[in-house]
């Protein structure tokens, strides 16, 4: 499977808490005890993976049914960047 396909999911064991405002959120991990600011983007997606485990082309198929538009490649680089921060993994 070409790693860009491959499906992620949360982190599991980790306690997820968010506080979002107008112009933004943080979360804080409860595995790493580190808070984040986040984008719109990545909360969505977290919330996606939270459902389940999906591939970049399927976050993209979710986007599109809810009318938005994303590329798989910057879902891909978006995962990426959760990954770095620990908060998401391929599975």
């Amino acid at each position: 499977m070409v790693p860009e396909a491959r499906p992620w999911r949360i982190v599991p064991g980790q306690t997820l808490a968010c506080r979002e405002w107008e112009d933004g959120a943080v979360l804080f991990n409860s595995l790493s005890g580190a808070t984040h600011q986040l984008s719109d983007a990545a909360l969505w997606m977290l919330d996606a993976l939270a459902e389940a485990p999906r591939s970049p082309a399927a976050l993209a198929a979710a986007l599109r049914e809810q009318g938005a538009q994303a590329e798989p490649e910057h879902l891909a680089r978006l995962l990426h960047e959760l990954k770095g921060l620990h908060l998401v993994e391929p599975c």
